[in-house]
């Protein structure tokens, strides 16, 4: 077994090696696609490697893009990405679980359970 605490901080260090101003937060000098692109990587990387070793890992990130828009260009970013991988690492696993108020709630299991009554409601649609 293998614990990952957390991807919002692997998210954070892969886009911040690319900005060149830190001091900043208006910042658009650096490379969204290239901060983008080594998120992807790293994220392929790790995903690989669970694969390999068949064993159990748990992942923890934090949901970003409940709460306000950010109001400069590197937050923009960093919430887009985040979601992105969070939805990524969602697809691929087994359960997930967002906790609130200390309460877990099966994610996964709700939209599986909401995609087979959307189709009894309203039926198949490609």
């Amino acid at each position: 077994m293998a614990l990952l605490d957390c991807v919002t901080l692997l998210v954070a260090n892969h886009l911040l090696a690319n900005v060149e101003d830190y001091n900043n937060p208006d910042a658009t000098a650096f490379t969204s696609e290239a901060a983008e692109e080594s998120v992807d990587r790293a994220i392929g990387d790790l995903l690989d490697a669970w694969r390999a070793r068949s064993s159990t890992l748990i992942l923890i990130s934090n949901e970003v893009g409940m709460g306000i828009v950010p109001p400069y260009p590197l937050g923009r970013v960093y919430r887009d990405c985040l979601g992105r991988v969070n939805a990524r690492l969602a697809a691929e696993a087994d359960t997930v679980l967002l906790m609130v108020a200390g309460l877990p709630i099966e994610i996964k299991a709700l939209a599986d359970a909401w995609q087979r009554e959307a189709a009894r409601r309203f039926g198949a649609h490609d």
